[in-house]
């Protein structure tokens, strides 16, 4: 089953999207997302397991609004009990 995210702004230099500040992906090899932490009093994201950081102020400055719809594969049990809990 398919997960549908809609990722309204983009750095293409970095190869990444944001949705909203708690959500960002790493769009470039495949759809991988990262954590937002504090680190030294500034907004970082990471991903799991990952020591790189990258800065929500570097991620700022080559930002472009354009909005992308990226596919995600969800298991479809994790979709059917959603379903359930919802109706």
């Amino acid at each position: 089953m398919e997960q549908k995210i809609q990722v309204r702004y983009t750095n293409e230099h970095l190869g990444e999207g944001l949705t909203d500040v708690k959500h960002v992906y790493l769009l470039a090899p495949e759809l991988t997302p990262l954590f937002p932490e504090v680190h030294k009093g500034k907004l970082v994201y990471r991903a799991k397991s990952s020591n790189r950081r990258i800065s929500h102020d570097q991620i700022k400055r080559g930002m472009v609004k354009r909005i992308v719809v990226a596919k995600e594969e969800v298991p479809n049990w994790l979709l059917a009990s959603y379903d359930m809990k919802t109706h």
